[in-house]
Order: structure tokens, then sequence, then C-alpha cells
């Protein structure tokens, strides 16, 4: 179980990596941008391991790609809405 975890975080948290290099890759980057980055990494980690476990725990097949899809989901939900509070200047 804890396996599976680690792979939601890590899927979530590499969805909302994706998601902050192509919001914040214009130059110059935003002023408070290690902020922003630490906001984003934990919303889509948060947002994968919610959204694997929820599609985990209702299926009752043990085949994981539906739960990382969901977590990849999750991740980009999540993360993209804390982007777009975030990104007023």
């Amino acid at each position: 179980m804890y396996t599976l975890l680690l792979l939601w975080l890590i899927t979530g948290g590499a969805v909302s990596l994706a998601i902050m290099m192509h919001y914040w890759l214009p130059d110059p980057p935003p002023p408070d941008v290690f902020t922003r980055f630490i906001k984003v990494l934990v919303a889509g980690a948060v947002g994968g391991v919610a959204s694997g476990y929820l599609v985990h725990s209702s299926l009752a097949s043990s085949d994981p790609m539906p739960a990382i899809v969901a977590a990849a989901a999750g991740g980009v939900v999540l993360s993209g809405f804390v982007v777009a509070l975030g990104s007023g200047k």
C-alpha cells in the first residue's frame, strides 16, 4: 500500500511540475517563485494521493492503472487550481 501511495504522490507532483513549467516559463519568473513552487507542488501531490486513493478504493479490481490515471488527473486539477488562484499580480 505504501508503494501505491508513493506512486500517486510522485505522479501528482510530476504533473504539477509540468504545469508550473508551462505557466512560469516566460522570462522573467515571478518574484516569489519559491513560495509558488512549494504551494503548487504540495497541491499536486495531495491531489494525486487523494484521487488515486479514492479511485483505487472504489474499484474492486487489482489493476493499478485507473488509480494512476486518476492520480495524474487529480494532480492536474488541484495544482492548476492553485496556479490559477495564485497567478494574479
